[in-house]
């Protein structure tokens, strides 16, 4: 695998769901049928850190549903790694101009639920989130975590989610690793 740091301190973390992705695929009998694929990719200045792909403990109703908890969920993972970050940087006397470089971007290619992650509005449809998966609101509104819109087509995570051709397969493995 060829890797290419970017020399940053930047933590980008692409996130993508599958709903339902194996509905007539698995028997209609077989609980996984109707489960939704998450996957994410974490890393640290361009250096793959963690990454993840299973699927979603509980049954999605809605593809806003399925993309917001695996938002929800990397989140849980990026927001500690940018807290053991900027901890680091103090312990080992890093300067405060690099530290303030310390930057977390999210990438969502699902429209509602960037609108969801970024607005934080809540409606009659969308309440019960709030409980669930509003965890990281604060993190946004101060801040310290930035959730942008990308295209499908540059969505890096695609391949975790779910199988591809080859011609999209190869282009977002050339984005995560360089080949």
């Amino acid at each position: 695998m060829i890797v290419k740091p970017t020399g940053t301190l930047e933590i980008d973390c692409y996130v993508d769901a599958d709903f339902a992705g194996l509905y007539r695929r698995d028997p209609d009998s077989s609980p996984t049928s109707s489960k939704s694929r998450l996957g994410y990719i974490i890393s640290l200045g361009g250096v793959p850190l963690v990454w993840k792909s299973q699927l979603q403990s509980e049954i999605s109703l809605s593809t806003l549903e399925s993309e917001y908890s695996v938002l929800s969920q990397s989140l849980r993972s990026v927001l500690p790694i940018r807290s053991m970050l900027f901890e680091v940087t103090i312990a080992v006397g890093i300067s405060s101009a690099i530290r303030a470089t310390i930057r977390a971007r999210v990438f969502e290619d699902n429209n509602g639920a960037y609108l969801l992650a970024t607005n934080q509005r809540i409606t009659n449809r969308t309440k019960y989130y709030l409980v669930k998966w509003h965890h990281f609101w604060n993190a946004v509104r101060l801040g310290h975590i930035k959730v942008q819109k990308v295209s499908t087509e540059e969505q890096r995570v695609d391949f975790l989610t779910k199988g591809l051709v080859r011609t999209p397969f190869e282009h977002i493995l050339k984005l995560n690793q360089g080949w």
